[in-house]
């Protein structure tokens, strides 16, 4: 599955990951799509809080 992380302020905070889910093991990860949006990645794991999923709903 791909996930998108985006602020929507132009030239704001941008990331795209892959959440992969092994259901039979049990197991998830998380991986960069490319290492590009590593800085970015970094940014919306570390926001504190409760974050809204969808801050325009």
């Amino acid at each position: 599955m791909k996930l998108f992380f985006d602020d929507g302020m132009e030239n704001g905070h941008y990331a795209e990951v892959f959440f992969d889910i092994d259901l039979p093991r049990g197991l998830c990860a998380l991986n960069e799509k490319d290492e590009e949006y590593r800085t970015e990645v970094i940014h919306w794991l570390s926001i504190p809080g409760h974050v809204k999923a969808n801050p325009h709903g």
